[in-house]
């Protein structure tokens, strides 16, 4: 009697199944994490993350001079706090028919930087004023610049909207690309200095 490859594959594939299942078993007994293939990279960098912030956690809990509520910042409504500088986020009008939200930089009562459009801006630039480090003209200047593009593109998208002749709808749409272009390539610029 002759036996199929075929039916032996399966076979096969059957008992290392069964062999893998028994593993997982064994190991879900044991409190090992059980992740599949393709799902393991991922388990990985959570893993990763994970102990970075079990690590930051005992760092601030083991510098008694620290107050690790400031250190690591504090959130209030619309408002962030870190290390005695405070972010406001609030909504504003980016044009007529557009609201977005600005971000605001205190110290105490003094404010330092007014309407950033971006909060990667935002965060560069309290990096900066806590690490006392220079830079921060070039990141409210590529802001500045940030939401200049993203006012004409808005500009572009409602004009864009009123047309009814094709050839300028098609303008006013291509100027509106090209305006988000020039604003993700300085949001781009932005997120190196952070």
């Amino acid at each position: 009697m002759t036996v199929d490859p075929e039916m032996l594959k399966i076979l096969k594939n059957l008992e290392n199944a069964e062999q893998l299942h028994e593993q997982k078993q064994i190991d879900r007994a044991q409190g090992k994490a059980v992740v599949s293939e393709d799902s393991q990279e991922m388990y990985n960098i959570l893993k990763r993350l994970e102990d970075a912030t079990t690590n930051v956690a005992q760092t601030i809990n083991e510098q008694k001079d620290v107050n690790p509520v400031t250190a690591v910042g504090m959130k209030s409504g619309n408002t962030i706090t870190m290390n005695g500088y405070s972010l406001h986020m609030e909504k504003g009008k980016l044009t007529e028919k557009y609201t977005k939200t600005f971000y605001t930089i205190k110290h105490g009562d003094d404010v330092l930087h007014k309407d950033l459009g971006l909060f990667e801006s935002a965060m560069a630039i309290l990096k900066k004023l806590i690490e006392r480090k220079s830079g921060i003209s070039k990141i409210v200047e590529l802001d500045d610049r940030y939401l200049s593009h993203l006012t004409e593109a808005a500009y572009h998208k409602a004009r864009a909207k009123t047309i009814t002749e094709s050839v300028k709808h098609d303008v006013a749409i291509a100027k509106h690309s090209s305006a988000m272009d020039k604003a993700s390539h300085a949001k781009r610029e932005i997120k190196r200095l952070i």
